[in-house]
């Protein structure tokens, strides 16, 4: 099925059918004459229904409403097919009639047949090639979209009531009255006469996927399967006397339905190893079915008018998903910054499902799909950007809902959550890390990448270039960027808590130096690559290393506290790094004990996904890298750091990891 049709079906489902029971349900139409076959061209939103005395119903919204078209004949109509879309379609039925419409049934014309005897079935392979049966053997081929039809020949003399071809034009079948079934391996050329074992009437065929497995609905609660092309048939138990008009099988060829007289529905899930009758809620004749896309959207059709509609397979099918968590933003965001929102859904279904998730913050909504989503799985759902209005401080209810067709539990669809949004007197910053790739300048300069860290995820403050040296000002005149007044870029992290920017100043000359101060205070600068900065930035209120360290020494521990920091990039799409401290203490160098350290990845339910680290390290500053390669697929993970030592913990870190395939 195309992607644009998921949508349109499950949106006319969910809008439609809000209080859709379990099991079928009766539809409401204009007619009560008798209904042979309903059919629905690519997916359940416009389809057909056709009977006695010419009648064509059409709908266009899943049957909540049918409207009866006016075709050029007052004939019965047995059968209808479109092969392709929703504009070109056949009709054929009684006194030779065939029908054929090129816009979507708004106009019925009248095709030339060649015969008087009544037409039973129909079926295209394309636009241009079909087949239609009916009385006294009658099979008719078209090769020119029913242009011309020319006549086939036949072994028999009954009549035949339903005709399919399962994958090209070339090997096809026939049944009818007296037990009948045809074959031809040649496109029609020749019609072999197969035996059924039984002399009730055959009135549906169908092989759903191949030219070896296919089944019959037949008088007296008869099934017929074959597994060998209609060598043999087999009678399978359906547990009913009443004559059976219609076989389907929407997707392979283990689940089915066979319709009745009496109101009996079928199904079986093995193939036809065992048939369980569902409950229909009538007592009328029913005479025709179809599945349009899936095995649990359905609709059946009979006597007096009648139409069926299933959205649950009949009522042996659980659709229920829910939201499971709202992972981002936190409480609180900054006014006048971007947010992206993510949420967790799962399917609590019995069947894999699409359906949208949908994100509403006041002003703002987004909606995105989830496609084939395993029972019991969970997925990820990443919005667009939110824009949180500038301004004086706001309260905002962020609502996300799962829109599930035919929600079992529909307690668990949404979920809700208080957010403020806050001015903010300036970001209080945690850290910043200086990467020097090329020639080790003391401290920051041209050529470097700084990360700033802020202490609270949603404290994001508008950065640019107009306004860096005022929101991030440094002592000692020194200046964020070059005379031309340019950044080379501004990116924040997912978690929304850390700031990437790309220095350019004037040719080689440090922006900041040793004895700078950064305002506001709090930050620390560390080598991006896991050593100590060449030489660090003085920062007021905090020095690293203390005064009076030796800046040269290789070999120095630092004396910073432990930190895990975030992983660069956040998201990441090929490979990230995870950047760790782990300090020097008097307390473990007169043990003489290494710390114990473990660094692990977990999924968003928890699971274990890989630890990375798990040995004795001597304090030092570390850098991990990261792949793809390492994840199983797109989403959010948490990275977890646990330093021990002599059993008891001295340190336990966890920060959220974002992938995008």
């Amino acid at each position: 099925m195309k992607m644009g049709n998921v949508f349109l079906l499950l949106n006319f489902l969910i809008a439609g059918h809000p209080f859709a029971w379990a099991g079928w349900d009766v539809q409401t139409t204009p007619t009560t004459r008798t209904l042979y076959a309903v059919h629905f061209p690519v997916v359940a939103i416009t389809g057909y229904a056709i009977g006695n005395s010419g009648t064509i119903l059409k709908t266009t919204d899943g049957g909540i409403s049918w409207a009866a078209q006016i075709p050029p004949t007052g004939s019965s109509i047995r059968s209808i097919h479109f092969p392709v879309d929703m504009n070109t379609g056949y009709a054929v039925g009684y006194s030779g009639t065939i029908l054929k419409t090129t816009d979507g049934g708004t106009n019925w014309n009248l095709q030339f047949s060649g015969m008087s005897e009544r037409l039973y079935d129909v079926y295209f392979l394309s636009e241009s090639v079909g087949y239609a049966v009916g009385d006294l053997g009658a099979i008719l081929k078209t090769t020119n979209g029913g242009a011309t039809w020319s006549s086939q020949s036949t072994p028999i003399s009954s009549d035949l009531r339903s005709v399919h071809f399962p994958v090209d034009d070339i090997t096809g079948y026939a049944v009818g009255s007296s037990g009948r079934i045809l074959k031809t391996t040649n496109g029609g050329s020749n019609w072999t006469l197969l035996n059924s074992g039984t002399s009730s009437t055959l009135w549906s065929v169908q092989f759903p996927v191949d030219e070896d497995t296919g089944y019959v609905a037949a008088g007296s609660g008869r099934i017929l399967k074959t597994n060998d092309g209609g060598t043999s048939w087999s009678l399978q138990s359906s547990g009913v006397s009443s004559t059976l008009r219609g076989v389907h099988f929407p997707v392979d060829a283990a689940t089915g339905y066979v319709v009745g007289y009496s109101g009996v529905i079928l199904k079986t899930k093995d193939g036809g190893a065992n048939w369980v009758q569902q409950i229909s809620g009538i007592v009328s004749d029913l005479r025709g079915l179809h599945f349009p896309a899936n095995s649990y959207v359905g609709y059946a059709v009979g006597n007096n008018g009648t139409i069926l509609f299933t959205m649950d397979g009949g009522g042996d099918v659980i659709h229920d998903a829910g939201v499971v968590s709202i992972d981002a933003p936190g409480d609180t965001v900054f006014t006048n910054s971007i947010v992206i929102p993510v949420a967790t859904v799962r399917n609590f279904g019995s069947v894999s499902d699409t359906f949208p998730v949908i994100v509403d913050i006041g002003a703002y909504t987004d909606t995105v799909w989830v496609f084939d989503i395993l029972p019991d799985s969970t997925s990820q759902v990443i919005f667009a950007d939110w824009q949180i209005p500038p301004g004086d401080s706001a309260t905002y209810t962020m609502t996300v809902c799962s829109e599930v067709l035919n929600d079992l539990d529909p307690t668990n669809d949404c979920d809700q959550k208080i957010i403020f949004a806050h001015e903010g007197q300036g970001p209080v910053l945690l850290s910043a890390v200086a990467s020097d790739n090329l020639i080790p300048i003391p401290g920051i300069d041209n050529d470097d990448q700084v990360l700033i860290l802020f202490d609270e995820p949603t404290n994001r403050p508008v950065i640019d270039a107009s306004n860096i040296n005022t929101v991030l000002s440094l002592s000692g005149g020194h200046l964020w960027t070059d005379g031309a007044n340019f950044i080379g870029g501004i990116l924040w992290n997912m978690a929304g808590d850390g700031l990437w920017i790309i220095l350019s100043t004037n040719s080689g000359l440090p922006t900041v130096v040793v004895g700078d101060t950064l305002f506001p205070d709090g930050v620390t600068i560390q080598d991006i690559w896991g050593n100590p900065a060449v030489s660090p930035v003085v920062i007021t209120g905090s020095f690293d290393p203390p005064l009076g360290a030796d800046e040269g020494s290789e070999s120095r521990i630092p004396q910073s506290p432990f930190r895990l920091l975030q992983n660069v990039p956040n998201p990441f799409h090929s490979e990230t790094s995870i950047r760790y401290i782990i300090p020097s203490s008097s307390d473990v160098l007169a043990r003489n004990e290494a710390i114990s350290v473990k660094l692990s990845i977990y999924n968003i339910t928890g699971s274990l996904v890989e630890t990375l680290v798990d040995e004795p390290q001597e304090p030092g500053f570390y850098k991990l890298h990261v792949t793809n390669n390492q994840l199983p697929g797109s989403g959010i993970y948490f990275y977890r750091l646990n330093a021990r030592l002599g059993g008891e913990d001295l340190y336990t870190s966890t920060k959220r990891l974002i992938l995008l395939k």
